[in-house]
């Protein structure tokens, strides 16, 4: 079980990501926009962020939220599901060291192997960084 945060705009489509994830036994956190993400963030750090890139917030974007994330705690792995052009998503995931891109519409399936990957690698990485 890992705590996974989602930002995403879309409620109906939060709700189908969660239900998803929940049936895989993960711990859920959904909001709305960067600003909620970011003070849930400070309070309960995510194992795994989940972000729409184009998120319909004036202050930050998913991106933004991203590369805020990344900062801070660079082994996060974060997944961008968003309608955005992939061009322009993978350019985005090329300047984060651990992030992976689903495009709009998704295949639940492959999303959720996309999170399975990305928690075994978190959890692979974290023997060798308790070294460091």
């Amino acid at each position: 079980m890992a705590h996974i945060l989602i930002v995403e705009d879309d409620s109906d489509f939060s709700a189908m990501l969660v239900h998803a994830l929940t049936a895989e036994r993960h711990e859920i956190r959904r909001v709305a926009n960067a600003k909620e993400a970011v003070h849930v963030i400070d309070s309960n750090w995510p194992e795994l962020l989940i972000a729409d890139y184009f998120l319909l917030d004036p202050v930050m974007d998913g991106g933004d939220l991203a590369r805020h994330l990344s900062g801070l705690r660079p082994q996060t792995p974060i997944i961008f599901v968003s309608a955005m052009p992939r061009a322009v998503l993978d350019r985005e995931a090329q300047r984060l060291p651990k992030c992976r891109v689903i495009q709009k519409p998704i295949d639940l399936d492959v999303f959720l192997a996309t999170v399975r990957a990305e928690l075994a690698s978190r959890e692979a990485d974290a023997p060798a960084q308790a070294a460091e």
